[in-house]
């Protein structure tokens, strides 16, 4: 390669000094179709087709195609892979075929023109994670990153499938349903004149569209109470149900009856409250609504409905009999409550049903005695079941009591 050294290379890199492409004699055709086939973060590699008068091949490189590298010694191979390049960059190639004449001097060897030089490109890096940002409605979702260093275009990707190519650094996802989540891979990509793309890492991203948020509807008395209730332990579960299936929760506020102080604010997500602790013989009043959750995690309330009432009252009872006689009473005591215009006296033989009415006494009774019910006696081997069902006074109207202990009649000789 004495000649080629001495005569071509020493005029190329004389060239090059001045950022001039290596020059050679068109003695041989020039290899053809030479293009990127791979371009990795640090390394790119070309191919060409095979030049049917050259024997082996020279390729030079440059970072902005005027200043070139050594021409290195490709043999026959028709690719070449450079490494140890900057990621998210341009470089230029450019390749000339040679023919050793059927000797193996290289004095003899003869060289084709160097190829129009062809841009490469490295793939960029995606350094941060958390490179998108997320914007929704009810029906789109727009991703926006952070721009990646090198990078001339982006490839957008649902899943597996590129779904756009953009040079912008924001994605709107449109003609979607609400509460639908929608996840994307955002690949940083480095084009080159010829075509070539460049693709390297990714920001991953997903948001979820927005509902349509529901302003729940007013609550009817009808709609919430008293689920489960102890006036022995003080404790009360309330219920709630939504005929509109379009609230997520509801909220009970309860105050005193007397003067109205509040004393509590109960938030359910279920049907059914915990139990809740209550002063016992005091009356209470209270009323609810409902809510949904707006898109922003704030909750929506709805009206509140009318009042409904309740107090844990304490009732006692017994059955007393002599062993000799026939006799049978039943002593019925409780405590005074503030608020109460009258108390109801009920009996029955099952503790779930059959309650009649047998005595309705004012505000200031504190206890109640009887031998029978009706016509009816008591009789001393029954069992008998009693409740003491207090009307409550709320301005000019009486109101019912939604807790009511029932009592079961102990004997007592």
């Amino acid at each position: 390669m004495k000649n080629y050294v001495k005569a071509i290379v020493a005029m190329t890199f004389l060239m090059a000094a001045v950022a001039m492409m290596p020059n050679v004699a068109k003695a041989v055709s020039e290899p053809a179709n030479v293009k990127q086939t791979v371009g990795t973060d640090h390394s790119i590699t070309v191919r060409w087709d095979n030049s049917i008068d050259a024997d082996r091949y020279y390729v030079v490189w440059s970072e902005d195609g005027q200043t070139w590298s050594e021409p290195k010694n490709n043999f026959s191979k028709l690719q070449y892979t450079a490494t140890g390049l900057t990621a998210g960059k341009s470089y230029f190639i450019s390749v000339c075929g040679v023919d050793n004449m059927g000797t193996s001097t290289e004095d003899d060897d003869v060289y084709s023109a160097w190829t129009p030089a062809i841009e490469v490109v490295t793939a960029p890096i995606v350094s941060t994670v958390n490179g998108i940002t997320t914007q929704v409605s009810s029906n789109s979702v727009t991703f926006n990153w952070i721009p990646v260093e090198g990078a001339t275009s982006y490839v957008v990707k649902y899943y597996d499938s590129p779904i756009a190519t953009t040079t912008d650094t924001q994605y709107t996802a449109k003609n979607l349903g609400e509460g639908y989540t929608y996840a994307v891979r955002v690949y940083a990509v480095r084009n080159s004149a010829s075509g070539f793309a460049a693709q390297g890492g990714y920001y991953a991203g997903q948001a979820t569209t927005t509902k349509a948020e529901v302003k729940p509807p007013k609550a009817q008395k009808a709609n919430f109470g008293i689920y489960e209730s102890s006036a022995l332990a003080g404790t009360v579960k309330f219920v709630a149900s939504d005929p509109s299936l379009t609230a997520q929760g509801y909220e009970l506020d309860i105050r005193k009856l007397k003067g109205g102080k509040k004393v509590r604010t109960i938030q359910s997500s279920t049907n059914v409250s915990v139990s809740h602790s209550f002063k016992k013989n005091v009356a209470y009043k209270y009323r609810m609504r409902y809510y949904t959750v707006g898109n922003n995690g704030k909750k929506i309330y709805g009206k509140y409905s009318p009042y409904r009432y309740f107090c844990l009252h304490a009732v006692s009872g017994k059955k007393v009999y002599s062993l000799g006689g026939q006799s049978t009473r039943l002593d019925l005591k409780w405590k005074k409550v503030a608020g109460a215009k009258k108390y109801e006296i009920y009996i029955s033989k099952q503790a779930k049903s059959g309650y009649k009415k047998i005595k309705t006494l004012g505000k200031n009774k504190k206890k109640y005695s009887f031998y029978k019910y009706g016509k009816t006696e008591l009789v001393k081997t029954q069992t008998y079941y009693t409740k003491v069902v207090m009307k409550l006074k709320h301005g000019k109207k009486t109101v019912k009591n939604d807790t009511q202990s029932i009592i079961r009649a102990v004997a007592v000789n």
